[in-house]
């Protein structure tokens, strides 16, 4: 689900100048699959890998490698059919490839190599075309400046953390009190990731385990982020040994809760009792 689409190589982050111009689907359908970074670095790559090849130049191995190792990276992670990936392979027989969960770790290994590759390449390519000095520096200024204004987010995105993320967070402390554990049930008021993180900090303010929780990996039974579970799926990941007082709290506002006394069993209509409000 983390692999890009062929087009989303060529989908730009949002705000930045390229944005929503380069494919006919919207950049909502990518996320975080927006690897689009400029032209001027693809040319760079392009032009330096086609001049190491057919000149023999004393770095001709590191261009080489460094844009052959870009494109191969960018073959086997792309999405060539619905769900089909070469990079399932690499997964499999690869140690240690599952730290390549998501795709903004492949694009930046991808860039990494094949700029030090491109850059090598284009520079021997512009010292073989020009002599003067002072051209060479203005063509290697201009590519620089267009790099750099490809890749400008001028609008980026941002939030007021003790706005928008702790004065909420710090706002679920009070009906975490008396309980033995708690889950933060999701009303779209925040992304997903913001409301799952908003939970743990309310758990550890208030020093009361929480059942919320982000992270790319979710525990046996772990309902998923961004959803309101019954009370039988959450008692079925407390576990049938776990006892004691649960709440489930709603954002509001005002912040509510509801606190049962859960007791050990295997029938969640005989191990569950309301017993706040």
């Amino acid at each position: 689900m983390y692999c890009p689409y062929i087009d989303g190589w060529f989908v730009a982050t949002p705000g930045s100048f390229w944005a929503d111009h380069l494919t006919p689907r919207h950049w909502g359908n990518f996320p975080e699959k927006a690897l689009f970074q400029g032209f001027a670095i693809y040319a760079a790559m392009f032009a330096g890998a086609c001049y190491a090849w057919r000149n023999r130049i004393a770095d001709r191995g590191l261009v080489l490698a460094g844009v052959g190792t870009a494109i191969v990276l960018a073959i086997l992670s792309t999405r060539w059919g619905y769900n089909v990936s070469l990079w399932a392979v690499v997964h499999a027989l690869v140690p240690g490839a599952n730290a390549f969960r998501a795709i903004g770790r492949i694009a930046y290994a991808f860039y990494l190599f094949g700029m030090i590759g491109g850059l090598v390449g284009a520079q021997k390519l512009i010292d073989t075309r020009i002599v003067r000095p002072g051209k060479k520096t203005a063509v290697f200024a201009l590519l620089a400046a267009i790099m750099i204004f490809e890749q400008t987010r001028p609008f980026p995105e941002h939030f007021d953390k003790q706005a928008e993320f702790f004065e909420p967070a710090k706002s679920l402390v009070p009906a975490l009190d008396g309980v033995d554990t708690a889950y933060l049930m999701y009303d779209e008021s925040m992304p997903c990731y913001r409301h799952e993180i908003a939970a743990m900090w309310a758990g550890l303010w208030a020093k009361v385990p929480v059942m919320n929780g982000f992270s790319g990996t979710l525990p046996p039974d772990h309902p998923g982020h961004g959803v309101r579970p019954s009370l039988e799926e959450l008692l079925k990941m407390l576990g049938p040994n776990w006892s004691g007082k649960l709440a489930v709290i709603e954002w509001g506002p005002p912040v509510t809760r509801i606190v049962y006394q859960v007791s050990p069993g295997e029938n969640p209509a005989t191990r569950i009792r309301r017993i706040e409000p």
